[in-house]
């Protein structure tokens, strides 16, 4: 699976290099990985066990990883503003399904005994099915329009003033709140940064250049 996950990965770059579009490349590989192992989990529910089912699951596992480049990535896709936030939310709904689970599987080969089995991979499979349809039809690659931050009017960005004698190596910083400190710009997403105090530090006070 983790080669599959690599080599799915460099192929989905590669297709959106040649420009296919977010959206099928996300339904292609996520729709893909997860139909392919559906089946396979279904194709060892009608089996009777042996090493037949053993290999079955092993390429389910395998092809799953080309679902990794689909639904793993795509909250940066919709919404990269947010796409911890979501990240979040969604691993913490899955993790509801990893939890029923064993329950769902210990309730089943206890009333079911060896056939319970048949019925855990039926169900998996449908479950990976249903998934794979919703997502057809409703995922998205395109960034969301309420992913974006609201314009903000214009507004006062102050601007520190460094004062320095001449006699003093050590650079004292001020903020000064002096009308002529104020500039009038169109506020986004974030404030100027504050000044690195490290001269060892990328970006320090030797190193930082300000642009306006």
């Amino acid at each position: 699976m983790g080669l599959v996950v690599v080599l799915g990965g460099q192929l989905a770059d590669t297709l959106r290099s040649r420009g296919w579009s977010t959206t099928v490349v996300r339904k292609l590989f996520n729709c893909g990985g997860f139909l392919s192992e559906g089946v396979f989990l279904l194709i060892a529910a009608a089996c009777n066990g042996g090493p037949g089912v053993i290999a079955l699951l092993t390429v389910a596992i395998t092809v799953a990883g080309m679902a990794i480049s689909g639904y793993s990535v795509n909250h940066l896709d919709v919404a990269p503003r947010y796409a911890s936030i979501l990240m979040g939310l969604s691993n913490c709904i899955g993790t509801v399904g990893g939890m029923l689970s064993p329950l769902t599987v210990g309730w089943l080969t206890a009333a079911y005994g060896y056939r319970g089995w048949s019925y855990v991979f039926l169900i998996a499979g449908l479950v990976h099915i249903n998934g794979v349809i919703f997502y057809f039809f409703f995922g998205s690659g395109d960034k969301q329009p309420w992913a974006d931050p609201e314009p903000e009017e214009e507004g006062d960005v102050v601007i520190y003033t460094r004062d320095q004698d001449e006699d003093e190596d050590e650079v004292e910083f001020l903020w000064d709140y002096e009308p002529h400190d104020f500039l009038r710009l169109t506020r986004r997403d974030n404030f100027v940064q504050l000044p690195a105090t490290d001269d060892y530090l990328y970006g320090g006070v030797n190193h930082r250049d300000f642009e306006y």
